[in-house]
């Protein structure tokens, strides 16, 4: 694999790109766009940026509730920061006339100042791939991997403020990203008639462990107690740092089938830091039993 220079990029933003854009005055302004120096400015690939900066203000002409401008006096407006932490290249399998591109796009959507719209922050991360004929600029890569980023960003919008019953929805969907957004918008939302859906997931076996850590996660949030039993089956036969995970969702969940299984692990697991977690997760329960 050649990774590009980009790959090596910080994450945190270093600069802030002004991207000149329309005027909408009955949509919330997204007041500027926060996008590292050198963002995409792989050797090589001079066209990445200004292809990117075009795909991204197309994707944001989708957003119904939103305009990329300059806020009003007396608006509060909103940040979208944008980062490329990973963007590599190498020829693609089986397929010496191509190559295998991958690009990883975060968006983050967040209030500047105080906003009435909860919650006030949206994200997504993707990793897009393809397959790509050699002579293929970076930059269209780039670009189609920020117009897949925003898709997604405009589902999470929709999960995120929408109907109660989007997110149910989202969490049938076929689509594993999409499954992860309505788990996230599940927990954002404390949404309870979305726990027995969050349980089942959380005891299928066959669902992808970050989905199934994002699910518990969700279950701790809205302090869904029966769902101690869901995450101890989650702990069967995984690796121990998969299982230390669990052990501190328990212990954060608290309730009496949680207590006894992290006592038991505490005695009995093979692995020492699953005891010394679930030690740990025990002692912040016996402290919340004392302040209380």
């Amino acid at each position: 694999m050649r990774p590009l220079a980009l790959a090596l990029l910080p994450l945190l933003a270093v600069g802030c790109q002004q991207i000149e854009a329309w005027r909408d005055q009955g949509r919330l302004p997204i007041v500027y766009v926060d996008i590292p120096e050198r963002f995409l400015e792989a050797e090589g690939h001079p066209e990445a940026r200004a292809q990117a900066e075009a795909a991204l203000t197309a994707v944001m002409k989708a957003w119904p509730d939103f305009a990329f401008r300059t806020a009003n006096t007396g608006e509060v407006g909103w940040q979208l920061t944008v980062r490329v932490p990973q963007a590599t290249e190498r020829e693609a399998d089986d397929h010496p006339e191509l190559l295998h591109r991958s690009v990883g796009v975060q968006l983050l959507l967040r209030a500047v100042g105080k906003v009435e719209r909860d919650p006030s922050q949206v994200a997504v991360e993707s990793l897009f791939t393809a397959d790509v004929p050699k002579a293929t600029p970076f930059g269209e890569t780039v670009a189609a991997a920020i117009e897949d980023a925003g898709r997604r960003m405009q589902v999470a919008m929709d999960l995120a403020w929408g109907p109660d019953a989007g997110v149910l929805e989202g969490l049938k969907s076929e689509q594993e990203w999409r499954r992860l957004l309505a788990v996230d918008a599940a927990g954002q939302r404390r949404l309870a008639a979305a726990a027995p859906a969050l349980i089942a997931l959380v005891r299928d076996p066959e669902q992808p462990p970050n989905l199934v850590v994002a699910g518990v996660g969700a279950l701790v949030a809205m302090r869904a107690t029966d769902a101690a039993g869901a995450i101890i089956d989650a702990c069967r036969d995984r690796p121990a740092e998969y299982v230390v995970q669990m052990i501190y969702a328990l212990g954060a969940l608290g309730g009496r089938e949680a207590e006894a299984y992290l006592f038991t692990v505490q005695s009995g697991h093979p692995h020492p830091e699953v005891r010394a977690a679930a030690a740990q997760a025990l002692e912040e329960l016996s402290r919340k039993a004392g302040a209380e």
